[in-house]
C-alpha cells in the first residue's frame, strides 16, 4: 500500500463500537437464532419471503461484457464514478441487471455513508438475499465516505455494525478530493479496490 492509499483509508476508518462487540458480532453470525436477531436488527428477513416490491430490472440490453454489476442504492451513490476509477463493472442506479439481455449476474452494492444511504442499501440487500432476484448474487456493500473530515456519526457506525453481520462483505471508500473536480478520476485506493474484488468474486465461487 502506497502512502496516500494508507492516508486515504486512514482519513475514514470506522473504529469499532466496542471490542468485544466486534467479536461477539463475528461469533454470531454462525449460530442459529442469534443470527436471526442481527437480520432483524437491520429490518432484512430472516426467511426467503420475497418482499411485497421489488426494485424494477433493466429493460436495455448491457453495453458490454463486465464482470459484475455496481447497484447504487440511490442518487449520488457514486457508483458511476467507481465504474470509471476502477475500469470493472457495469453502473446501475436501483434497478437490478437482467442475464436474460447479457448483464452479469453478480452484484456490487453502492451507497453513501449516510443513514439515509445505508437504508436504502438495506433495501437492496433485503431483495437480493431474500431470493426475491433470482439469477443474482451479492457480492459486496460499498459504502462510499460522506464528507472529506471527519468519521461518520454514531447512528451510521451503528448501522454498519448491524450491515457487517448479514452482508457478504462491506468495503469503505473514503472521501476521494480529486473527485469534486474530476469525478471517477483514477487513485491508488480505487486500484486496491479494484483488485479486491476480483479476488473476493474468484473466491466466491
Amino acid at each position: 500500500m502506497t502512502t496516500e492509499t494508507a492516508n486515504l483509508v486512514a482519513r475514514w476508518t470506522v473504529a469499532p463500537i466496542d471490542a468485544g462487540a466486534t467479536s461477539e458480532l463475528d461469533e454470531r453470525q454462525d449460530v442459529d437464532g442469534e443470527r436471526d436477531q442481527l437480520w432483524a436488527a437491520v429490518d432484512l428477513p430472516v426467511t426467503p419471503t420475497r418482499p411485497a416490491t421489488v426494485s424494477p430490472r433493466i429493460t436495455r440490453p448491457a453495453p458490454r461484457d463486465d464482470r459484475f454489476v455496481w447497484v447504487g442504492a440511490h442518487d449520488g451513490a457514486g457508483e458511476t464514478s467507481l465504474a470509471k476509477a476502477t475500469g470493472l463493472g457495469l453502473p446501475l442506479t436501483r434497478q437490478w441487471p437482467l442475464r436474460a439481455i447479457g448483464w452479469p449476474g453478480d452484484v456490487v452494492i453502492v451507497a453513501r455513508a449516510t443513514s439515509e444511504g445505508l437504508s436504502a442499501a438495506s433495501t437492496l440487500m433485503r431483495e437480493v438475499l431474500s431470493g426475491a432476484i433470482d439469477d443474482v448474487r451479492l457480492l459486496a456493500l460499498v459504502v462510499v465516505a460522506d464528507r472529506r473530515r471527519g468519521g461518520p456519526g454514531r447512528d451510521v457506525q451503528v448501522r454498519l455494525h448491524e450491515l457487517e453481520a448479514v452482508a457478504p462483505t462491506i468495503i469503505r471508500v473514503p472521501w476521494i478530493r480529486l473527485w469534486e473536480h474530476v469525478p471517477g478520476a483514477p487513485r491508488p485506493i480505487t486500484q486496491q479496490l479494484a483488485r479486491q474484488l476480483i479476488d473476493l468474486q474468484a473466491h466466491s465461487g
